[in-house]
């Protein structure tokens, strides 16, 4: 028996996951470390985590920058807009799914997919309202 694996997502968002994640484990280490700092037990040197929590906060504004940019460039950014006319029709069949359909074992109403990754319900909406609304003003506001 052969197992083939199927990647859903490409590879470019996958490893901006992954960068995302570190880079974001990263400024709360070094966050932590330089809030509650103590002379005399660092969790991380002063001097040193403040230069790697804003190279790290730099990085991250720039990784940003490349998934706004490679969405647009890959056509992906297509699967969070919200589709009119059947938006609403896919909330309620989402909506019924998690109320019922999921203790009956009922197979989930939007399987993720190549071209769409995210059901109607909480995954477009929220993707949509942070990695277009939210990461661009929050980028702006900390960087400057």
């Amino acid at each position: 028996m052969t197992i083939h694996r199927i990647f859903i997502l490409p590879l470019w968002i996958r490893v901006w996951h992954w960068t995302n994640a570190l880079l974001n484990i990263t400024l709360a280490a070094t966050g932590a470390s330089l809030h509650f700092v103590d002379p005399e037990l660092p969790l991380i040197p002063f001097e040193l985590a403040a230069q790697v929590h804003s190279t790290a906060g730099l990085l991250l504004v720039a990784l940003y920058i490349f998934f706004f940019i490679a969405n647009i460039v890959s056509g992906n950014w297509w699967q969070y807009v919200p589709k009119p006319g059947a938006f609403g029709n896919n909330i309620m069949q989402q909506t019924r799914y998690y109320v019922w359909g999921i203790f009956r074992g009922d197979p989930p109403p939007y399987p993720p997919t190549e071209k769409a990754n995210f059901n109607a319900m909480q995954q477009q909406i929220i993707y949509w309202i942070v990695m277009y609304l939210l990461m661009p003003v929050a980028s702006f506001v900390w960087t400057w």
